[in-house]
């Protein structure tokens, strides 16, 4: 009997399929050799450079929100903070008042023109 057979592990004869579907006996390199397996298949390839980009990545949204609670910020009227809790909060006020000032104007318009008949 070969040592590889006596540790668990396949001879180089064992044709590559049937490694791939599982003939290692469960240890912890079975583990890892399937999530190589698994990568192979779906053509995932772990770069080097892969945590630089999303260094880059985090950095590009973050610009991107900090950007947009600018943007923000400008629309809404009155607005004394500009941290992002006070922006979003007074955001969110100023976006309830706006029915109230459509419907406000609409009876406003309605009575005018109710005035203008008589």
């Amino acid at each position: 009997m070969e040592i590889s057979s006596i540790r668990g592990l396949p001879d180089m004869t064992t044709p590559p399929d049937s490694i791939s579907q599982g003939t290692l006996l469960g240890n912890h390199n079975n583990y890892v050799f399937k999530a190589c397996q698994e990568a192979k298949k779906t053509g995932k390839r772990y770069k080097h450079s892969q945590p630089q980009d999303h260094i880059i990545a985090e950095r590009k949204r973050r610009e991107k929100l900090s950007q947009r609670f600018i943007a923000l910020s400008a629309l809404v009227p009155g607005l004394q903070k500009t941290d992002k809790a006070s922006v979003l909060g007074d955001a969110i006020k100023y976006l309830k008042q706006l029915p109230e000032k459509v419907k406000a104007l609409e009876e406003e318009q309605i009575m005018k023109e109710i005035l203008e008949l008589c």
